[in-house]
């Protein structure tokens, strides 16, 4: 198979598990941090007391804003690894599918096969120009679907980059 798409799933997978970690590890530390506050509010009197209790709340109101945007992110990276997966198949079966015909694919194209075909039927190479042209419009529609998935990952990531300081 010589129309190897970029990227690799599993990679993918793994950081969005290690992303889906971290904004739990930051949930916790954030109810660490509020049930600190709360124990300590009864002793929090005056002024002064009260500007750190603001700021307290508004880094744990943040920390749970970050812990969402990475879930949300998370989940935006775990649909694409699945659209990536799926059209990695979908390229494999196709290539076989092709080899079997006396096809190739290569750089997203189905292609004639190297070599002689060692046949002169009129009705075989038509089927053959057909199934080119059917594992084409498939490969063709597996590269539309996965851009699209990319696309959406990238806006989804724009917006977080944009929630972030």
């Amino acid at each position: 198979m010589s129309a190897a798409l970029l990227g690799d799933a599993a990679s993918v997978s793994a950081l969005v598990a290690s992303l889906r970690r971290r904004a739990g590890d930051l949930e916790v530390r954030a109810d660490e941090t509020d049930a600190a506050h709360a124990a300590a509010a009864a002793g929090w009197t005056g002024r002064v007391a009260v500007g750190h209790r603001r700021r307290v709340d508004a880094v744990t109101a943040t920390s749970r804003g970050a812990a969402a945007r990475m879930r949300e992110l998370s989940d935006a990276l775990d649909d694409f690894a699945a659209a990536l997966g799926e059209a990695q198949h979908d390229l494999r079966r196709a290539s076989d599918e092709a080899r079997s015909h006396g096809l190739v694919v290569q750089d997203g194209q189905v292609l004639p096969g190297w070599g002689i075909s060692g046949e002169a039927d009129g009705s075989a190479d038509a089927e053959r120009a057909e199934t080119a042209e059917r594992l084409g419009r498939r490969l063709q529609r597996s590269a539309v679907l996965l851009e699209r998935r990319r696309a959406a990952l990238a806006h989804r990531a724009e917006e977080v980059s944009r929630w972030l300081p």
